[in-house]
């Protein structure tokens, strides 16, 4: 395409210092502020954003919103406007440093300390988008700034072009296939599958994840020589580096990196700044706690599932443990129950504190050579009579002291049942406590 601008041309207060480079939706020139002292960017987008109004309004609404933010790790957008002839452009601060992309093909890749620092920062500025609504939707590292910062040993990350990728869902015409197939690379299933009414805050987390992977392993993801087998491993297969615990991906990080680049966005991290916390932490586990690290970092669905499942076998655990605890408490009160008493079949002197029976009944008798047991009818009103028991051999009559009944108490009235001796002492009569024969 040819230049659009030419050096010292000015367009409103700004003047044209250098080209910078060019791309797939437009170009980037130096410029210099008419009153305004520092260096600025302008990026000229491609006439055919002009030309449709749909994607024009979304290009201003991504501008006045980005442009608001100002976050230390999202470029600042100081102005946007048109230019003659049906050219949008965008002012912005010039980055005086590499793009991420640049970085990796020098350094193939970078140590876990770095990645972690990247990532914060890259987080840092997506979170601050997506708290307002603004996903970025190209996120790439050809999109991300590396600088150097005065005074510091810590670089400073800069995000670049949020909302342009907005624009191409609405023109298709504005990406060359070179460009569509570099982006594919960081593309996020439901964005591969051309769902883009579900692209949201998540969609950035995926791509995010494929970044770090690249910082990690120096390798893309995902490899291919179209766009249709990029898409097909996007949407179908898991990047390999991630299942190998000698890679350069420690297990601890690799479980971190495979939730955020789970194919159900449902199954990623709430946020990406979640994301980030979680990979710091694997980061800086010892390498001995990376079984429990990465048992943390399961998926929210997966841990429901676990949580369930534990439940119910508590639950039938619980379950057995109560049958078995009342049928040992049933057990001992059933063996904790009196026997029933066997009443002797010898009759003597009862102790002299016992008083006298009113009416001669024998209880229930356990009786030993009792060829049937007795059969006792019961009801629900009225307790069982007792069955008197049959003797299985004679008693023994016991012979009372020698001595003379007092006269008109023959033995056989028992009416008293006992009587006086001769020496003043009593002695029950022991005919009168036998159960009489029927005649």
């Amino acid at each position: 395409m040819a230049p659009v601008l030419a050096v010292g041309q000015v367009i409103g207060t700004y003047g044209i210092v250098r080209k910078v480079g060019s791309g797939g939706m437009g170009e980037i020139y130096e410029v210099s502020h008419g009153r305004l002292a520092g260096r600025y960017a302008m990026k000229v987008l491609r006439p055919e954003i002009g030309a449709n109004s749909e994607a024009l309004k979304r290009f201003q609404r991504e501008a006045r919103v980005t442009s608001a933010l100002q976050h230390p790790n999202i470029v600042q957008v100081i102005d946007f406007s048109t230019i003659e002839g049906g050219h949008p452009y965008l002012v912005m601060e010039y980055l005086d440093g590499p793009e991420l992309a640049q970085v990796l093909r020098d350094a193939k890749s970078l140590p876990l300390p770095k990645v972690v620092t990247y990532l914060k920062q890259i987080a840092s500025g997506l979170m601050a988008a997506h708290e307002h609504d603004v996903v970025h939707r190209d996120l790439k590292p050809q999109n991300i700034f590396v600088l150097k910062v005065a005074g510091s040993d810590q670089d400073l990350i800069k995000i670049v072009d949020f909302g342009i990728s907005k624009i191409s869902a609405v023109t298709a015409t504005i990406t060359s296939a070179s460009t569509v197939i570099g982006t594919a690379q960081y593309m996020s299933p439901e964005q591969a599958r051309g769902r883009i009414d579900t692209i949201d805050a998540k969609s950035d987390q995926f791509s995010l994840a494929l970044i770090v992977y690249e910082m990690l392993t120096g390798q893309h993801a995902f490899q291919g020589d179209s766009v249709s087998s990029l898409v097909y491993q996007i949407v179908h297969e898991e990047p390999e580096a991630l299942d190998n615990p000698d890679g350069p991906v420690p297990p601890a990080v690799a479980a971190v990196l495979k939730r955020a680049l789970s194919k159900d966005k449902d199954r990623r991290f709430p946020s990406v700044k979640a994301f980030a916390d979680a990979l710091e932490g694997a980061a800086t586990a010892p390498a001995e706690a990376s079984a429990i690290t990465i048992a943390t970092q399961k998926s929210v669905l997966d841990a429901g599932v676990r949580t369930e499942v534990t439940s119910r076998r508590r639950l039938r655990i619980g379950v057995g443990v109560a049958v078995l605890t009342i049928a040992g408490v049933g057990g001992f009160v059933l063996l904790r129950r009196d026997p029933p008493r066997a009443v002797s079949t010898a009759s003597g002197p009862a102790p002299q504190s016992a008083p006298p029976p009113v009416a001669p009944v024998i209880p229930p008798t356990v009786v030993r050579d009792v060829p049937e047991p007795v059969p006792v009818a019961t009801t629900a009103s009225q307790p069982p009579k007792p069955s008197p028991a049959k003797l299985s051999r004679p008693l023994k009559k016991v012979a009372a002291k020698p001595t003379s009944p007092p006269p008109g108490n023959p033995v056989t009235n028992c009416s008293p049942n006992y009587y006086i001796d001769a020496q003043g002492e009593k002695h029950f009569k022991p005919e009168c406590f036998l159960q009489k024969k029927a005649p």
